[in-house]
């Protein structure tokens, strides 16, 4: 997984991961809570990351070229990307992505969101059960 300078995620099949990859990054909790999920999603292979934008934006009847406008791109180059999984917005584009397709974050990425929720569950079991 890369983290480019701009916030953005990007998988890599040559990354090495640690289990506290996240936390090792002193990044914000948002950005932190982003890297987790893209781990998560990547224990299952190597697969797209699972995503709802490209249906949004369908139902908005908007064009990719009008969402990058929108979200201060250049083209639609990093949008076309988050649709088809390759890469996930950072933590600001992901916020501007929802208010955009007039939604919650976590609707945009939901099956991402209930695995890492089941993820921190079981976290919380553990961390607490040990007090």
């Amino acid at each position: 997984m890369n983290l480019f300078s701009n916030g953005e995620c990007a998988r890599n099949k040559s990354d090495e991961l640690s289990p506290h990859f996240a936390s090792n990054l002193n990044l914000p909790p948002l950005y932190q809570i982003l890297s987790l999920v893209i781990l998560l999603s990547m224990e299952q292979g190597n697969r797209p990351i699972p995503n709802r934008l490209q249906l949004h934006r369908k139902i908005l009847r908007y064009k990719q070229s009008q969402v990058a406008q929108l979200l201060g791109l250049k083209n639609t180059v990093m949008l076309s990307a988050w649709e088809r999984g390759e890469t996930m917005p950072g933590a600001i584009n992901l916020m501007k992505l929802s208010i955009v397709y007039r939604t919650f974050p976590h609707e945009l990425y939901s099956e991402l969101f209930l695995e890492f929720k089941e993820a921190m569950n079981l976290k919380e079991l553990e961390v607490f059960k040990s007090e």
